[in-house]
């Protein structure tokens, strides 16, 4: 019986030292909750203050733009052939538009397109409220003539500039050999066909190498006339001086360094007919006139 009794006590001894010890894991457990709870909100506090302060920064950035940018000065440099004036309008930079927004790109094309002798276009935006237009314009043209005999001039390029008199034309190179179909000032000069489109575009293709050589030339200013009555047939009048023959558009560069420098050997009162068309041999060929 007292066996009894000692088990029953052991026994519920255990029960209460179990529920002790559950009870304390209990109450160990209960604050982290709290904790966790806790560390959500200041989390989500944050979350809601950075947004905040993002959305306010956008505002105030927005305000600024759509405020305080605006264009109050157009200034434009680099122009001869047209007046400022002329540049700003076909830009379509106006004073109140937005400093920040407005595109360069656009207005650049919008002056090139309307103004043909302007070459290069740079726009610049300077803080707070001004924006500079920097032109360059084509310094040399050419003349030549449509189908109907009208005078144009065109850039080395082969860009057509304007139709002009013929007391304006005689002012500038002409080049002749051929006539300019259906003109339109800003575009590229097409050849009149006569016979083949093949050799009316080889024919064009030679015209612009042929410029654009004597432009990177240093016996450009020399030229008084230029002939391309064909592709493979290109000659120029170097003053009243001398009568030069290219032959082909190729090696165009070569033939005008190698041309420069037989000039230069000559005897200044020499005149006559200077072949570097290299046809037979790669040498120059002068055949005096005296």
């Amino acid at each position: 019986m007292e066996q009894r009794q000692n088990r029953s006590r052991n026994s519920k001894a255990a029960r209460d030292a179990e529920a002790r010890r559950r009870a304390q894991k209990a109450a160990q457990r209960k604050p982290k909750p709290r904790k966790k709870r806790r560390a959500v909100r200041v989390k989500n506090h944050r979350f809601w203050k950075d947004l905040f302060i993002m959305l306010a920064i956008t505002v105030a950035v927005i305000l600024s733009i759509s405020i305080f940018f605006k264009v109050k000065t157009v200034d434009v440099t680099g122009m001869e052939y047209y007046n400022a004036e002329q540049i700003r309008a076909a830009s379509g930079i106006m004073q109140g538009d937005n400093l920040l927004t407005l595109s360069k790109a656009t207005a650049a094309s919008k002056i090139q397109a309307e103004l043909p002798y302007v070459r290069e276009v740079q726009i610049k935006r300077e803080l707070p409220s001004r924006v500079v237009i920097a032109v360059k314009e084509f310094d040399v043209s050419y003349a030549v003539k449509d189908a109907q005999g009208n005078d144009w001039l065109i850039t080395a390029g082969g860009d057509l500039l304007e139709q002009v008199d013929a007391r304006t034309a005689s002012e500038h190179v002409a080049v002749t050999g051929f006539t300019v179909h259906d003109p339109v000032a800003g575009q590229q000069f097409v050849v009149q066909a006569t016979q083949e489109d093949a050799a009316s575009t080889a024919q064009q293709q030679a015209v612009v190498k042929l410029l654009s050589a004597l432009e990177q030339s240093d016996i450009a200013d020399h030229v008084a006339s230029i002939d391309v009555s064909a592709s493979f047939d290109l000659s120029f009048w170097y003053g009243d001086q001398f009568h030069v023959l290219l032959g082909t558009a190729d090696e165009l560069e070569y033939k005008l360094q190698y041309l420069s420098e037989v000039i230069k050997n000559l005897d200044s009162y020499a005149s006559g007919e200077i072949d570097v068309s290299f046809s037979n041999e790669r040498k120059a060929i002068f055949r005096s006139e005296q």
